[in-house]
């Protein structure tokens, strides 16, 4: 992956420019909050964004959560409590709270919700409540879990590149970029801040949780909007591996087709007609005859050949 340097790197006077620079820096730094807030949701909600101002990087307090352990190539996270919570939305006003739970969040059963709202640990506001409460505006559902987090790559994330403004990371794979569902501590970004002391890191770019590869990460949310705007400008170059099955072409591959996520959370994707416009082009880069396997640079599926990694 390569940057552009700042001497070539220009912005438009032009007042449609402007706009559009005050546009892609307002969505970078919402996208920045979001994902570093430590008011997460309740699993199966997303944040309201209202009535509480979004906090930047990790504090000493939650890196004092819980530790890791490395035992067989992996990195553990110690089970630890953690408290979800979320405001009301507008369609939740009027419901009673054993409705919003039904409704709204599957991933638990009736009977869990209920023995949770006994317990306490579903509260509103921090008061315990039953069932039939009623939501109303301004107030915040809190859900006490203890987490236990899915195991990670034990690999090191190795330091390539660092100076003022911007810290470039070998991120392993299995690893996710941020806290996002059932990981949170087992992220890059709690991980450097445990480990090397950044706590507060700012997304260029992502890698999905199975890629392994650089990783740009910024010093502060200025400089995160600036390299931000690059990327919504096609100023990178992005430069993927795979290792295929099968003896891929040996001449150059230039696919220009639209694709689209099939499987999200895995990183599924294939071509499809309403996707999203993208171009790759493919070299094949060596073969292995013997194991019947290309390393190629990389979007594989449209070929036919099955991607090992």
């Amino acid at each position: 992956m390569s940057i552009q340097k700042d001497d070539k790197y220009k912005v438009e006077t032009t007042h449609n420019k402007k706009r559009k620079v005050e546009e892609i820096t307002a969505k970078n730094s919402k996208q920045i909050n979001d994902i570093q807030s430590k008011s997460l949701s309740i699993p199966g909600s997303k944040p309201s964004g209202k009535g509480e101002k979004k906090k930047e990087g990790r504090s000493q307090k939650e890196l004092d959560e819980t530790h890791y352990e490395f035992r067989n190539g992996l990195r553990c996270v110690s089970p630890y409590y953690f408290v979800f919570e979320v405001f009301a939305k507008g369609r939740w006003i009027g419901k009673t709270v054993e409705e919003i739970l039904r409704s709204e969040f599957k991933a638990h059963t009736e009977d869990y919700y209920k023995k949770k709202l006994e317990s306490g640990d579903i509260n509103v506001n921090g008061e315990r409540v039953n069932g039939n409460k009623k939501m109303n505006h301004g107030e915040k559902l809190f859900h006490r879990v203890h987490r236990h987090e899915p195991p990670v790559s034990s690999l090191p994330i190795e330091i390539i590149y660092e100076d003022e403004d911007i810290v470039v990371v070998n991120k392993p794979s299995s690893i996710p970029v941020h806290p996002c569902g059932r990981y949170r501590h087992n992220s890059v970004l709690f991980i450097l801040a445990k480990e090397k002391g950044w706590k507060e890191l700012f997304l260029i770019h992502r890698l999905d949780r199975l890629t392994s590869g650089l990783l740009i990460l910024a010093k502060s949310s200025k400089v995160a909007s600036k390299y931000g705007i690059q990327m919504e400008e096609r100023l990178f170059q992005k430069v993927y591996l795979a290792k295929v099955k099968g003896k891929f072409p040996s001449e150059e591959q230039d696919v220009n087709q639209p694709i689209q996520v099939n499987i999200a959370c895995k990183g599924v994707n294939s071509v499809k007609e309403d996707g999203k416009q993208s171009r790759t082009i493919f070299n094949l880069v060596s073969y292995n005859e013997k194991s019947d396997t290309s390393i190629v640079k990389c979007y594989i599926s449209f070929y036919s050949h099955p991607s090992f990694s």
